[in-house]
């Protein structure tokens, strides 16, 4: 498994990897987490299967639409 992170300087931040509220403490609704936790899951399985829909859903163990229907709840592009 590989990853990439943006960052604009030399350093990669909490803000780079999306973690500036876990860094200050903040607390986060049982909601935030799970949003965030389904994002992380849907993108490393749509970045594990290349964008293909079908094949992502299979390994989450949900159907295409309700794939794309969480895409698009969270402005989340389904292609490469």
């Amino acid at each position: 498994m590989c990853a990439l992170v943006m960052s604009e300087g030399r350093l990669i931040s909490a803000h780079d990897l999306e973690l500036d509220a876990y860094a200050q403490g903040a607390r986060l609704t049982l909601d935030q987490v799970r949003e965030a936790a389904e994002r992380q899951t849907i993108g490393r399985a749509l970045l594990h299967h290349r964008g293909r829909l079908g094949d992502a859903a299979n390994e989450l163990g949900i159907s295409r639409v309700t794939l794309y229907r969480l895409l698009t709840s969270y402005a989340m592009r389904p292609g490469f």
